[in-house]
Order: C-alpha cells, then sequence, then structure tokens
C-alpha cells in the first residue's frame, strides 16, 4: 500500500496554491533557478577562493555565491560566502558548450546560468517597457556568460616555486593589505567603493638589491604591479622608500596570489577584499553547443540560491521549494523500475 501519492496531476500543477500562488512561485523560481546540474569534474570556487569538484563539495561547506540586488548603493551585486544547503546526484544528459574565449565547459542542456544586467526584472528597455526577463537562462548559442574568475589555477613551474616562497617570506614581513575607497563619478552624484590592495614596501637608499628582487620576482608569477616612491620623515633622517602594488583589485588577481605566493597573514583580508571588487570580470559568447552523452551529474542548493562553476555566475541547480525536488520519473533510481505483484511470489527450495 501506498503511504502518500502526489496529488498533481499535470506538469508544473502547484502542490500548494493556497499558500504559494502561481505569482509566488514564478517569482522564487526566476530567482532560485531550476533542477539542472554540472558533471562530477565541474570546478567549484569555493569560500577560501580555491577550487573543488562539484562531486567532492558537502553540505556545510562554504562556497562563493553573489547577491543580485542593484536597489542603491549600498545594496549592489556582490560576491559573498554562501553555505552549501543540500548536494543531490542523478543521471541526465550533458552536453559540451564552447565559449569565445576558448574554453570548453560541459552542463545539463537545462542548467541556468546568470545573464548580468540583461536580466532580472529591473531596469526598463529604451522604449519605457519594463525589462522581465529572467534573471537566470540555459546558455544559448549567441548568449553572452558572465565570468567571475578563470576556470583553473595555473600550476607552478621550478622557478616560480622558489620565486613564490621568496615572495611569501617578504609579503609576510614586509606586505600589508589595505581597506580603503575609490572615488567613482556616476550621474545621479559621486559614488564610493571599497578597495583593497596588496601591498609591498621597503627602503631603497639601503636596500635597492631587495627592491630589484622583488621587481623580478613578482615578474617571474606574472603579477603586474605599480610603485610610488616618498620620503620618509623627520626630515633629518629623509629615506627614500618604495609602496608597491599590484595592479588589478578583482578576483583573479587576489586569487591567483592566494594560490601561487600562499602567504600566511592577511588571508582573511585578502578574501574580504577579492569578495568586494568589480562582481563580472569579463563576458563570454556561447559559440557551440554539442551533446555529450549521458552520466551521472551533480547538483547543489546553497542559501545564495546560486554559485560559480566553470568560473562562471550560475543559479543554484538543486530542486527548489520543493515542488520538484527531483525530476518526475526519478533520478538515480527510476519509477518505472519498480514493480507491483497482485500476491506474493516466492521461489520454492526442494531438499
Amino acid at each position: 500500500a501506498r503511504f502518500w501519492e502526489d496529488p498533481r496531476k499535470d506538469e508544473g500543477e502547484l502542490l500548494c496554491p493556497d499558500r504559494f500562488g502561481q505569482i509566488e512561485v514564478d517569482n522564487l523560481e526566476r530567482r532560485l533557478g531550476p533542477y539542472a546540474c554540472t558533471p562530477a569534474e565541474s570546478p567549484i570556487l569555493m569560500g577560501d577562493l580555491s577550487f573543488k569538484p562539484i562531486s567532492q563539495v558537502v553540505a556545510g561547506d562554504s562556497v562563493i555565491g553573489f547577491s543580485t540586488s542593484t536597489n542603491d548603493a549600498k545594496n549592489r551585486r556582490s560576491l559573498m560566502q554562501s553555505r552549501v544547503i543540500k548536494t543531490f546526484q542523478y543521471v541526465a544528459p550533458v552536453v559540451k558548450i564552447t565559449l569565445s574565449s576558448g574554453e570548453v565547459i560541459r552542463s545539463t542542456p537545462d542548467h541556468k546560468w546568470y545573464m548580468g544586467k540583461r536580466g532580472g526584472n529591473r531596469g526598463h528597455f529604451k522604449d519605457g517597457r519594463r525589462d522581465v526577463r529572467p534573471l537566470y537562462r540555459p546558455a544559448v548559442i549567441g548568449r553572452k556568460l558572465m565570468r567571475v574568475c578563470p576556470p583553473s589555477l595555473p600550476e607552478l613551474t621550478t622557478e616560480q616555486e622558489r620565486s613564490a616562497g621568496w615572495l611569501a617570506d617578504f609579503f609576510d614581513g614586509e606586505g600589508s593589505v589595505t581597506n580603503g575607497f575609490y572615488k567613482r563619478l556616476r550621474p545621479n552624484g559621486e559614488k564610493y567603493r571599497p578597495n583593497t590592495q596588496i601591498c609591498f614596501h621597503q627602503t631603497s637608499e639601503k636596500n635597492l638589491p631587495v627592491c630589484e628582487r622583488l621587481e623580478k620576482e613578482l615578474g617571474v608569477l606574472g603579477f603586474e604591479f605599480g610603485c610610488t616612491t616618498r620620503k620618509n620623515l623627520p626630515k633629518a633622517h629623509w629615506q627614500e622608500r618604495r609602496h608597491y602594488r599590484l595592479v588589478g583589485a578583482c578576483l583573479p588577481t587576489y586569487q591567483k596570489f592566494l594560490h601561487l605566493v600562499g602567504p600566511t597573514r592577511w588571508r582573511e583580508r585578502i578574501i574580504a577584499g577579492a569578495l568586494g571588487t568589480k562582481f563580472i570580470s569579463s563576458q563570454e559568447e556561447v559559440l557551440s553547443i554539442v551533446p555529450d552523452g549521458e552520466e551521472i551529474v551533480y547538483a547543489l542548493e546553497t542559501e545564495t540560491g546560486n554559485y560559480v562553476v566553470w568560473g562562471l555566475a550560475s543559479s543554484n541547480s538543486a530542486g527548489q521549494l520543493q515542488q520538484a525536488p527531483a525530476p518526475r520519473g526519478g533520478c538515480i533510481i527510476k519509477q518505472e523500475w519498480w514493480k507491483h505483484w497482485s500476491e506474493p511470489h516466492f521461489p520454492t527450495c526442494e531438499f
């Protein structure tokens, strides 16, 4: 006997329309996304700016999600740490998606990606009509996906390993992470945005070889940097002091610094600074989408309703709202596999 049977007869029928009507469900689904996901190797951006395959992410892990509010300057779109609530896995078709950068990613065909400024129910078209396009949409040839960071981190050569070790020691002793703001002009006036910089300090008059070594090692690791020189007070003991800062105050720069250099100091401030930087680093156009078989895919449900996979902004891929926590017919165990017998059937045994 069945203890409970789904009362819904048609696909998409609401489970409890008196409590959650069509308008409320549509708004939540537009924000949270559907049940779609990515294969086992898909890199997830974790809360410490490292990557982990989605198949190894578990409930309770910290990942990087993002807010999508643009109501005012204080509540702007921004990256933030988000906790994984649940994980799921099931068998589904997978496609290969080739991007304009040459990168090839894989996901289910219906996986929804964040569309940036082009999505959501905010803003208006030029003719005054309100833009009500979904905030998240599946990949389509010609559509642009929002790049947050590279999909992988570089591997160090032997020379770079030596440079990274020296730079880590120097940064722990003579480096700092500054917190400040930079002025940004907007049509409605001046706005200030948080700005964090990774800096190195050294007196060049006494330690010029150290300054030259610092510049060399930053170049070996591929970091762009700026340098300013000033005199220290008091006047009777003026010394020329150089202040170096990494160019590119964005998440990819801070992520690369944490991964390659591995400093022991200022780590939390570097991560916090990375999350306060520019949200979308670039946009990549979808060039082709081709089928790539069927396999086990993995889904996440996070507190923010989104996360970063393959370095791209993505919606939650797990079941939402308890309307359909799994696709009809089942995930790993299919409903059609279960059979009913009208009477008990036991094998006969002869002794």
